[in-house]
């Protein structure tokens, strides 16, 4: 399970990550019958550790179990209906994960119920073992209790780490919600859901507050004067948090205060798709938090005041971007501002959710501004093997453009039939480069120029049939001849009050 979903939670049953005594399931309580003698409390054991009984309780582990065990009764697999419908459902207690289902039928769906408060802040989240083999695909979605309205539904994380599914949301009632887990084929209705035989936990708990992993609105922090301290959890590589909100009165502005921990270079906002309507379980299946707010508005300013980046709305707001990766200068203060959209109006229930992670590394930062505004001092690109995959080799660069009219070119080798694919970020990326245009030229000259527009980002790759790649802007560049082949950056105007002005680009080489 991911460290941040753990240190995320608020106390769900002992959340250790070391393993007691026993093995990883239990003895004598069992899935299917009248369950063991112990109920849901259990031993000493670890994170997935058993002792004699089923698997769940114990007071060390997050699904480890003692002498008793989940058996029979409604939280069973097996011998029983429990979890056939939102009005026969599994019950769940908040901070207690459930026994292992599994949809070992094509097109099961598999039902929980939970109680919450008005105002509870809810993580919920699958565990398939999705990183051991498990070829199951889970997916969340909340109805109301007679499950006829569907609230929130979400495929995978965000940011994505494995196929499990991971979705935050706010209780805006009191009263209960069903929860309904079922795989991605099903969700998506692709028409090619598969038994399984593997199982699929599903945990539901309530966000700690006091821990340094979040940040939730105080609803005293309007202004930079009056901004809401921020906490950062340090973890291996670096330090990240999530920060949650309500946005209330219509002109309600959060502003959190972070201080960028010593060596690193970077910060990444991770975004999920808060509030995306319509929301359907079909082949056009949305991710949704459930929010009444689409998107957020957010911006970064530093110590004086001033914008070094902020996230750009998509007219599309399915379009608009999920993450943005900025340059930022250890020890100092940033201060991250989150309200509507312009001409937004507001909603029932208008929460947020944002990751923000601090890193050490970053690309390799222009280094030859004063020479590089023409293709003869074009400053050379490192091509470093990809780990990954034999036949490419990338290069990367962080580079600014100051002011407007600045050229910077780039220089890398290729080898007749290789082909060079290409990703470039700089609004979308939270810089205030608007416009901004790559060309890759050869020894005979240009072969292709791109601009970033608000709706799409700059990718070029070819896909297997040699069309553009799904999710790119353009196919892969061929190298016709072998030599020295230049990559320029322009831009075409800076935004008004977004002084950002950084642009990151990778070039990938492949061989044939």
């Amino acid at each position: 399970m991911n460290k941040k979903i753990l240190v995320a939670l608020f106390a769900m049953t002992a959340l250790a990550c070391s393993s007691g005594g026993g093995g990883t399931a239990g003895g004598s309580g069992g899935n299917g019958g009248t369950g063991g003698s112990g109920g849901n409390a259990g031993g000493t054991g670890g994170a997935r550790a058993g002792g004699t009984g089923g698997n769940a309780g114990g007071t060390g582990g997050a699904r480890a179990g003692g002498t008793g065990g989940n058996g029979g009764g409604t939280a069973g697999s097996g011998g029983n209906t429990a979890g056939t419908s939102c009005a026969n459902p599994i019950m769940v207690t908040l901070g207690t994960p459930t026994t292992g289902q599994v949809l070992n039928m094509a097109g099961r769906k598999l039902y929980y119920r939970v109680a919450v408060t008005a105002n509870d802040w809810l993580i919920m989240f699958t565990d398939a073992n999705s990183t051991n083999g498990n070829t199951t695909d889970p997916t969340i979605s909340v109805y109301n209790e007679a499950g006829t309205t569907l609230l929130a539904t979400i495929d995978d994380a965000y940011p994505r780490n494995d196929t499990d599914s991971t979705l935050y949301y706010h209780a805006a009632t009191t009263g209960n919600l069903c929860v309904v887990v079922m795989d991605w084929d099903t969700w998506a209705a692709s028409g090619d859901s598969t038994a399984h035989t593997e199982d699929v936990k599903l945990a539901i708990g309530k966000l700690n507050t006091a821990s340094m992993a979040n940040n939730v609105d105080t609803g005293s922090n309007d202004t930079q004067g009056t901004a809401q301290a921020g906490v950062l959890a340090s973890v291996t590589g670096g330090a990240f948090t999530n920060v949650f909100g309500l946005l209330e009165s219509g002109t309600d502005v959060d502003v959190y205060k972070f201080t960028i921990p010593a060596t690193m270079k970077r910060l990444s906002v991770n975004f999920a798709p808060i509030g995306e309507t319509p929301l359907v379980e079909s082949a056009n299946a949305t991710n949704s938090y459930g929010s009444t707010l689409p998107r957020i508005a957010l911006k970064l300013t530093n110590g004086t005041g001033a914008v070094v980046a902020a996230l750009t709305i998509s007219t599309d707001p399915k379009k608009t971007p999920t993450n943005l990766s900025i340059p930022v200068t250890a020890a100092q203060d940033y201060f991250l501002f989150i309200e509507r959209p312009a001409g937004a109006t507001p909603g029932s229930n208008d929460f947020y959710a944002v990751e923000l992670e601090t890193l050490p590394t970053d690309s390799p930062t222009e280094a030859a501004d004063a020479t590089n505004g023409v293709a003869t001092g074009a400053e050379a690109i490192t091509l470093a093997q990809n780990p990954d995959v034999a036949k490419q080799k990338d290069g990367f660069v962080l580079g600014n453009i100051s002011p407007v009219t600045d050229v910077d070119f780039y220089s890398f080798p290729a080898t007749a039939g290789d082909s060079i694919a290409l990703a470039c970020g700089a609004l979308r990326d939270g810089s205030g480069l608007k416009g901004a245009t790559v060309e890759i030229l050869g020894p005979g000259g240009s072969l292709q120029t791109g601009s970033e527009t608000t709706e799409a980002d700059l990718v070029w790759i070819s896909g297997p049939d040699g069309g553009v790649d799904e999710g790119a802007t353009n196919k892969s560049v061929p190298a016709a001849t072998t030599g020295t082949y230049n990559l320029k950056v322009t831009t075409t105007t800076q935004d008004a009050t977004n002084t950002g002005n950084y642009y990151r680009c990778g070039v990938h080489v492949l061989s044939p």
